[in-house]
Parts: C-alpha cells; structure tokens; sequence
C-alpha cells in the first residue's frame, strides 16, 4: 500500500492479466484546489495523508475534524516497474471530481466548482489510456461532495498495464451482474406467484426486485462503460 503519498510498484511484473488496486495514504489539501504546477513544491514536507478507499468525514486535519461536504485535492505518486503504455481505472464515484496525470488532465469536469450543478452531475466509471514517458505516474484529484452524508472515494482506483482487457469485468462489474441477475430471477418468480395466487402485492415486489436490478446494473461500473477501453472522457 502507498505510504506518506508514494505507492512503490517498481517490482509488479505487470503481467497482462493483472491490476493493482492504489490504495492507501493519499497526501490530501482541504478546501482548497492545488494548481497541478505548484503540487511538486506543496508536497515538499507534507504531513496530512488521508487513506483510501476510505472517506474523509471524522479525519483530523490540522486541529480539526473534517466534515462530510466540502472539496479537497488528493495525490498520489507512483513508482511504475517500467515507462509505457497502462491504463487507470476510476470506479463510478459518488463525488465530482477531476484528474490529472503527470500534469496532463485527463478527466475535465466544468461543473466542479458550482455547488447547484452538481447535484445533477454522475461521475461513471472511466477507463483511461496512459503513455508514461518515466517510471513515475503522479495523479491529483480535484473532488468534491455537496450532496451524500459521506466524503472521499470508496472504492479503490486500479492501474494495469497494457490494455484495458485487464479490468473488463473487474469484481466489481461481477458482483454487479450477479446481482442483477438473481434480482431478475426473483422479480420473474415474483411475477408467477402474483398471476397465480391474484395478489397485488407480489407484483410491487416484483417492481422494487426490478429497480434493484437495474441499480446494481448500472449505478456502479457499467458493461458499457469496460467495452469502451479506449474511451477517455473529457
């Protein structure tokens, strides 16, 4: 895991069907957007380190405790076993958010800095091509949350080198059709018994299993979204 904002993978094989999940400690700035320029200075002795996945809600942060809503920066650099082609993985996050990789920004997002506007923005999962020209990927995220009770990123951002192949049905993306399929299942059953028995109140069971289904297949990393692999929004 990464340490004090490093996460050292120089001795991952990176083998074609493998990924890595960057977790651990995250250097975070609070209430405030770094200029991805002035990072390398600002980390220089840096102390506050918040670990991910996780959120930020309770953390102390310079003699405070940080609440649920706000914005915040978060960095992480990483040592790669070689320079070369990867790809990054960002889960559907339930925070606005913007990147940057090695100073280059890779995920735009003009609604980040209006509080009313974001409240309609749904940040999906993405599949991001790298082209490292070093041996070190350095990644800031601009992220905010005025909408849930909690704060930060819950689900682990996951690197692999090559192609996308890798994280095309990720466990996430299993776990999400695996559900939908036994929700399907039961709101099929659901249907019988109410057409059988004439009781009203299996078919509203039968609606929730069916929107529980459509939740689990498309709120978090969506089929569509892993085919995609050479897709890099913007």
């Amino acid at each position: 895991k990464a340490q004090s904002g490093f996460l050292d993978i120089s001795q991952w094989p990176a083998k074609a069907n493998e990924n890595i999940p960057l977790a651990g400690d995250w250097a975070i700035f609070w209430d405030e957007f770094i200029d991805v320029k002035a990072l390398p200075q600002r980390l220089n002795n840096y102390t506050n380190f918040i670990s991910l996945p996780g959120v930020w809600n309770n953390q102390p942060y310079e003699g405070r405790i940080l609440p649920a809503q706000g914005k915040a920066s978060l960095s992480l650099s990483v040592k790669l076993p070689r320079s070369g082609d990867y790809v990054l993985k960002i889960p559907a996050l339930y925070s606005s958010y913007r990147l940057w990789v090695n100073g280059e920004l890779k995920v735009a997002n003009p609604s980040l800095d209006d509080k009313f506007r974001q409240f309609n923005d749904i940040s999906k999962a993405r599949l991001i091509n790298l082209n490292s020209e070093t041996e070190q990927l350095n990644l800031l995220l601009h992220v905010t949350n005025y909408r849930h009770r909690v704060g930060g990123i819950w689900e682990s951002l996951r690197l692999s080198s090559n192609n996308g192949s890798t994280l095309s049905m990720s466990t996430e993306l299993k776990k999400d059709m695996a559900a939908f399929t036994v929700l399907a299942v039961v709101a099929l059953a659901l249907l019988v018994l109410a057409w059988k028995r004439k009781r009203r109140a299996y078919v509203f069971l039968a609606c929730w299993a069916v929107l529980m289904a459509l939740r689990a297949a498309t709120i978090e990393a969506v089929s569509y979204t892993h085919l995609r692999a050479h897709e890099t929004d913007s």
